[in-house]
């Protein structure tokens, strides 16, 4: 067991959170109690649960137990007072979500930071997303890293094209083509499908 005063919140958190958000976050602190762990680094800056965290301690919850991990064992919170067949229990699922959901403010500042010190940012939005986050334009060249599933087969240079010239002869002899666009929801781009190939 410790204290509360000896976290403190990280200084660059990415959630600036929202008045709404704060307000629904110490309803539900109030009516279900902590309901989520919190993370913090090895000096004790909090780096998921901030929000949590300060509106915890402003409504008078002063207690923290620590577990100390590092990252390779799953940390259950058992609530030994709530019930999942209840709609106490079940509110409590709701409360975590929707807080999580109303309270979330993306600061652009932070983010440009971040990006400016990893690519693993592009793992978690999509180009258009961060565009649309920094309001400017980024070229994220968004490549997963994709295995071969169990029984793939190696492809030969013939097969290539094989598959090409079939692709070939498919547009030359099929005439007028009724194409439809096709948002893409990783990389933000749009192509034309032709529709005759989707039944």
């Amino acid at each position: 067991m410790t204290k509360i005063t000896d976290f403190t919140p990280d200084p660059k958190n990415l959630n600036q959170g929202t008045e709404r958000g704060n307000y629904a976050l110490e309803r539900s602190l109030r009516d279900y109690g902590f309901a989520r762990p919190v993370v913090a680094d090895k000096d004790g800056v909090i780096l998921a649960g901030n929000h949590a965290y300060q509106k915890a301690g402003e409504i008078g919850l002063k207690n923290v137990r620590v577990i100390e991990t590092d990252g390779t064992e799953i940390i259950v919170h058992k609530r030994t007072d709530l019930d999942a067949s209840t709609a106490r229990g079940r509110m409590v699922a709701l409360a975590d979500n929707r807080t999580t959901e109303i309270n979330l403010s993306w600061d652009s500042q932070e983010f440009k930071g971040l990006l400016a010190d990893t690519e693993e940012i592009k793992n978690y939005f999509a180009e258009t997303e961060l565009n649309e986050l920094l309001k400017t334009n980024i070229d994220l060249e968004f490549e997963p890293e994709l295995s071969p599933t169990v029984g793939a087969t190696t492809t030969s240079d013939e097969d290539v094209e094989r598959t090409a010239r079939n692709m070939a002869d498919k547009f030359e002899n099929s005439g007028d083509q009724d194409l439809i666009d096709i948002h893409c929801p990783h990389c933000g781009k749009t192509i034309g499908i032709d529709r005759t190939a989707l039944s």
